[in-house]
């Protein structure tokens, strides 16, 4: 199968215009148009993960089962038609993938690289890399070290010198200039720091510059510093998978060389939309017989990340001379029988790797590509990649790139509006334009309001308060605004508009903390807290002193669950593809404009986890909620409904807790025009005891339907002598008609009285507020209370459903999610995004106080 011929019919489309062919593409994804599960409403979907993962295609699937399936057999087998057919498709798959990275595959060429197939992404390559050096193999470079030197006392179990980062699981023996040193940025994926990391290597992080790209002066300072090391390896991401920005790979690669490093580079991120080339052009003319050292020694690809590619292969490109390192040292080390053996074995020893082998003898192929894909390979995810690249090929990186800066530079300009500055933060936003791909990493921060958790001010500071308390006005003051957790954001954004993007770290740690501006002293911190250590600097205590006691905490370090998930910080990343419908485009960035401002409100429709950090809806309250959608909306799905759908969400919170308040009993109020200020120094078990005045609101009454869930969400027939919410208990019982029950508009069929028990205050049953009861029975003409249809259902069935709608939006329930959030006095300084309790406060103290706080309710249509 030759991806040149099966997807011709895609190159005539480019050669007569480049828009049919995207057009092509885009209605060749297969993806749901709906988004699965839809808690509010049918919504179309906009997937924005592709750095995550990419969409497959029709066609590949297509080609895969017509051309590829039917010929199938294993390419260790060479004698049948069928074993012929599919390994000539792998072959054809790796020219095609050696052409279009401008792989050097020439026989005895200085540069001759191969491709070769492995995993299913960029960490299997790194990995790959890593043992052909043997970094994970103390003993070889302890025979190395000793071979080189000619003081055996240099290398013993004496000397113990820890790696240059302290989190490595390694503590080598060797002497500096006998380990190994790799060199890479603050930027890397996780896939491209850990391997390196659990090596017996020295790690080197180089920062990036005011560009957010590599700092290269601070590299050639310590290529120089460490010019020594018998092995220097500099790996480096092509481009970050959190802001976009690209590295230039051919300065890297030029320094590197001059100092006598190896340089490879990770492109798992910035692959899909950028030229891969293994041998560019030199960075500056270079002088006759002067060598162009820009060329790389190996490149990583998680292919998967590519249009077309899930289920393909990971992919490593390197030079041929990188698996001859091994036996150039000249490195020998004993085997059992006492006998001198070279250590020339592949990295992953395995079948389909040796020529021969027999009782205590077997020699390994010389083919690269045979002995460093051991055993069968994936056959399907290898001829599929060969359909990537093609693909790219044909829709020209060049064009893809450009498309993407051009996209980039328009989403980041709304994003970073003047209007949108306080609420929304994109992680390595310059001040200056930037080429960079179209991937944003952010935040988005809610506006400040009273709350008593957190205490965060909404109106201006009160007068300085007496010099005692100056401390905690500081503190108040300087409390750094709340976020939208980053799981609950994509969540909203999904269960509302149908945009799937993904919150969390983007597995690159150290440089999302470095984005977030977390100093050294935070991010130990939130190491402490997250771990659950107690000892000094973030570390248990460790009386040993040695590499015994360090291995052993380690150990128990991996041992032990990360507590407190919920506050582990980070953000919500989304990005475009090159093939990305404009429409898309601006419905995610309207979408995004309309969260920043409103979308704390809908905070109190979802409970968190503390535990494992994820939310998910009240169930309850979504149900009781999802009556203010109009039916037409909740069924058809158009983008248009999204935000008003949202609205009637918020309309339908704010029902919720003016009904709770509905069923308080009225209090006498030392100040009924209490200052935000001063309700805020109310002990959070009381606040709700103070909050006794109930608004109507005219327009929310008008726009209550007849298919409205809502009405049957508060206690009619049943009697709570004691309801667990935080609000004073209530009891709602149903009475025979008569003149003395309610007031005159009550229903014929039955009449309520709200009443509190009788208690060491004397209040005698009967509602005090005739107000708030005729709200209530207001309901009844829905026949939430008198219908036959309401009858026909089982009165303990909807009464428990009452009961658990006010429990779920309840002051107790509210408060127990955040002290299990906040289980320690730690957790509680460094929590940093926003509750649905003190959003439940934004609404509580609008319904008291509507005249004395400007709204912060969004406009319903």
């Amino acid at each position: 199968m030759d991806p040149s011929i099966q997807l011709a019919d895609w190159a005539r489309l480019k050669n007569r215009h480049q828009r049919l062919l995207i057009r092509r593409i885009q209605s060749d994804i297969i993806a749901s148009p709906w988004i699965a599960n839809p808690p509010f409403g049918r919504k179309k979907s906009i997937y924005t993960d592709f750095f995550a993962s990419s969409k497959p295609l029709k066609k590949f699937e297509s080609i895969m089962t017509q051309q590829v399936l039917p010929f199938y057999a294993n390419t260790h087998t060479s004698t049948t038609s069928t074993s012929k057919v599919t390994s000539h498709s792998v072959k054809l798959a790796r020219e095609t993938i050696a052409r279009c990275t401008r792989t050097n595959t020439e026989p005895g060429h200085e540069h001759e690289a191969e491709v070769i197939f492995c995993g299913d992404g960029s960490t299997s390559g790194i990995n790959k890399v890593r043992n052909v050096f043997r970094l994970g193999d103390e003993a070889f470079w302890s025979r190395k070290a000793h071979a080189a030197s000619s003081a055996p006392s240099e290398v013993g179990p004496s000397l113990s010198i820890s790696l240059s980062l302290p989190s490595s699981s390694f503590h080598s023996p060797l002497l500096p200039k006998h380990r190994p040193v790799v060199f890479l940025s603050i930027q890397e994926h996780h896939s491209n720091l850990l391997p390196w990391r659990e090596s017996c290597a020295d790690v080197v992080v180089i920062p990036e510059d005011g560009s957010h790209r590599l700092d290269l002066r601070v590299l050639e300072q310590q290529l120089i510093e460490h010019c020594d090391r018998p092995l220097k390896i500099g790996t480096f991401s092509a481009g970050s998978n959190l802001t976009g920005v690209l590295n230039d790979t051919v300065a890297i690669s030029e320094l590197l060389h001059r100092h006598g490093a190896y340089a490879f580079f990770d492109y798992a991120g910035v692959g899909p939309y950028t030229a891969i080339d293994m041998n560019p052009t030199s960075s500056s003319p270079s002088h006759p017989g002067e060598p162009n050292l820009a060329y790389k020694d190996g490149v990583f690809l998680s292919t998967h990340k590519f249009l077309g590619g899930p289920g393909s292969s990971g992919v490593l490109i390197a030079r041929v001379e990188i698996f001859s390192w091994v036996d150039r040292s000249g490195v020998h080390l004993h085997n059992n029988n006492k006998k001198w053996h070279a250590y020339a074995s592949p990295a992953n020893p395995g079948g389909g790797t040796v020529d021969m082998v027999i009782d205590g003898k077997h020699k390994y192929s010389s083919s690269v590509i045979a002995r460093e894909e051991a055993g069968t390979p994936n056959i399907l995810a290898t001829i599929r990649t060969g359909l990537v690249f093609r693909l790219q090929e044909i829709v020209d990186p060049a064009w893809i790139l450009e498309k993407e800066y051009r996209l980039a530079k328009r989403v980041m300009a709304r994003l970073t509006a003047s209007g949108l500055a306080k609420a929304i933060h994109v992680l390595g936003a310059s001040s200056e334009e930037q080429d960079r791909v179209a991937v944003f990493s952010l935040t988005v921060t809610v506006p400040p309001f009273v709350t008593l958790s957190k205490m965060v001010q909404q109106r201006p500071p009160p007068p300085p308060p007496p010099p005692q308390d100056q401390g905690v006005a500081e503190h108040i003051n300087n409390d750094p605004p709340l976020q939208i957790h980053y799981a609950l954001l994509s969540t909203i954004m999904n269960d509302f508009f149908g945009i799937e993007m993904r919150g969390g770290c983007m597995c690159a740690g150290p440089y999302a903390s470095k984005l977030l501006q977390f100093d050294a002293a935070k991010e130990a911190t939130f190491w402490r807290l997250l771990m659950g250590e107690t000892g000094h600097d973030g570390e248990d205590d460790n009386d040993d002193g040695d590499d015994k006691g360090a291995h052993r905490q380690q150990q128990k370090r991996q041992q032990r669950d990360l507590r407190s998930k919920s506050l582990k910080p980070g953000f919500v990343r989304l990005s475009f593809s090159y093939f990305a419908r404009d429409k898309d485009v601006e419905f995610v960035l309207q979408s995004l404009e309309w969260v920043a401002q409103y979308g704390y409100l809908l905070v109190p429709l979802y409970t968190l986890d503390a535990n494992s950090g994820e939310w998910s809806t009240r169930e309850a309250v979504r149900k009781a909620v999802y009556a203010e959608i109009p039916p037409i909306h909740a069924r058809w799905g158009s983008r248009e409904c999204c935000i008003p759908t949202a609205v009637d969400c918020i309309y339908g919170l704010k029902k919720l807790f003016r009904d709770q308040q509905a069923l308080l009993p009225s209090r006498p109020s030392t100040s009924s025009n209490a200052s935000a200020h001063s309700l805020s120094t109310v002990p959070p078990r009381m606040r709700s005891d103070a909050m006794s005045v109930t608004m109507r609101d005219d327009r929310d009454d008008r726009d209550d339907h007849d298919q409205a869930v809502l009405g049957d969400s508060f206690p009619s027939s049943s009697e709570y002598s004691s309801m667990n919410s935080g609000f004073s208990a209530v009891a709602v019982t149903r009475q025979s008609h008569g003149p003395e029950h309610g007031p005159a508009g009550a229903s014929s069929a039955s009449s309520l009285s709200l009443s509190s028990p009788s208690g060491p205050g004397g209040i005698d049953g009967g509602c005090r507020d005739p107000v708030a009861a005729k709200r209530v029975i207001k309901k009844n003409r829905f026949g939430f209370f008198s219908s036959a249809q309401q009858r026909s259902i089982s009165t303990q069935k909807r009464q428990g459903f009452k009961q658990q709608v006010l429990e779920e939006l309840g002051a107790a329930t509210l408060q127990r999610e955040v002290e299990a959030v906040e289980n320690s006095p730690l957790a509680k300084e460094l929590r940093w995004f926003v509750m649905p309790w003190e959003v439940a406060q934004v609404y509580r103290r609008h319904l008291m106080h509507p005249s004395d706080v400007s709204s912060p309710f969004p406009k319903r249509v």
